[in-house]
C-alpha cells in the first residue's frame, strides 16, 4: 500500500534563456533526473503527475489542474 499521493512541479526559466546556474541549464533534463531519484528512493509514494513550468501560462494550468487526481501533496521544486 502507497503511504499518499503526491504530485511534483518543477519551475524554472528555459533552456537558452539567461539564468542561474547558467544559460545552458536544461531545468526539463534536471527534472527527469530529480525525478528517477525521488521515485527510486521513495518506492513507497505514489507519484501521480509530474509538470515542468517554464512560464505563467503553464503555471495557470497547474492550478486549474490541482486537485482533480486526488494528490495529498504538492512538492514544487524552484530550478
Amino acid at each position: 500500500m502507497k503511504l499518499g499521493r503526491v504530485r511534483l512541479v518543477f519551475v524554472g526559466a528555459r533552456k537558452g534563456v539567461s539564468k542561474w546556474p547558467n544559460i545552458r541549464f536544461d531545468p526539463k533534463t534536471r527534472a527527469k533526473e530529480l525525478i528517477e531519484l525521488i521515485e527510486a528512493k521513495y518506492s513507497d509514494i505514489e507519484f501521480i503527475k509530474y509538470n515542468i513550468v517554464t512560464n505563467r501560462a503553464e503555471g495557470e494550468k497547474v492550478l486549474e489542474e490541482l486537485g482533480k487526481l486526488n494528490e495529498e501533496v504538492l512538492v514544487i521544486f524552484n530550478l
